[in-house]
């Protein structure tokens, strides 16, 4: 096999919260992340040339060697010492810089293509530790379940997840800088704040009503202030029927949990100047 095109599944955080800062800079967090069906769609041909070549279905800003599956592509080709080249193309459908971890899980399909068509025969575990080079939600993209999560993001353990229900994805589109927001929450010191042992047991038991109380994310309140679409997407998407509404990531992305009865088209129509997207938790 030289070509293999696979999906590269988005997620969404069901609980985001900061614990510290540490001297380097970088942040200790504990999330729980869930991937999801809507996807990206990435496509890696192995060729003799020995160049990385990428095309992508968006405007991209950056050079070709700044994308991350282009970073992703040459680490691969060091890590194993391989002289093969690679052809690589990215279809988006994961809004770009939103909080779904869209970079991370392109980069984290690129490892797995080519573990595959190069037949590397590396585990989970094995490519979880390449990625983590890229990205600290890298590793969770190739681990594709609902994880607790703490460190910068790349300590990974199992948690049940969501089960039975449609996850609602709106997006404003409109850009906010994850850096940006880290630093507000610096300055309100808004460390340690939410109860994963609560988040997680919710999610075990399937307690809907409890989902309010339990799933949170602590940059919520932050990005609405830059960002107050998010207040209006969250609270819309609760009147709308949602079991429980919030932001995913540093936003902007927000998502609805729904009962599999809803008015599917009544929310796109609600929401038609925006980025709307219905999909299932994996």
């Amino acid at each position: 096999m030289n070509k293999i095109t696979l999906d590269a599944k988005g997620k969404i955080n069901l609980l985001l919260d900061v614990t510290a800062k540490r001297e380097n800079g970088y942040h200790d967090i504990v999330t729980i992340m869930q991937s999801v069906k809507l996807s990206d769609r990435v496509t890696v041909e192995k060729t003799d040339d020995g160049l990385i070549t990428l095309q992508t279905n968006f405007d991209d800003c950056v050079a070709p060697r700044d994308n991350i599956v282009y970073k992703a592509l040459e680490l691969m080709k060091n890590e194993f010492s391989l002289t093969c080249g690679f052809k690589a193309s990215i279809g988006k459908n994961i809004p770009i810089a939103g909080g779904m971890g869209g970079g991370s899980t392109d980069a984290a399909a690129a490892i797995k293509a080519v573990n595959i068509i190069c037949g590397l025969s590396q585990s989970t575990e094995s490519l979880m530790r390449i990625g983590l080079k890229l990205g600290a939600d890298v590793p969770f993209c190739i681990y594709e379940k609902c994880a607790l999560a703490r460190g910068i993001g790349e300590e990974l353990c199992s948690a049940e997840g969501l089960r039975d229900v449609k996850i609602v994805i709106v997006n404003p589109k409109i850009s906010v800088s994850t850096k940006q927001i880290y630093e507000l929450v610096d300055k309100k010191c808004a460390f340690k704040t939410i109860d994963e042992q609560f988040a997680l047991k919710t999610l075990e038991s399937k307690d809907f009503g409890s989902f309010e109380f339990a799933l949170k994310n602590i940059m919520q309140s932050v990005t609405g202030e830059i960002c107050p679409e998010i207040n209006g997407i969250i609270d819309d998407l609760k009147e709308l029927g949602a079991i429980h509404s919030m932001m995913s990531g540093s936003g902007p992305t927000c998502f609805g949990i729904f009962k599999k009865d809803f008015d599917e088209e009544k929310i796109k129509n609600h929401f038609k100047n925006y980025f709307v997207a219905v999909t299932e938790p994996i």
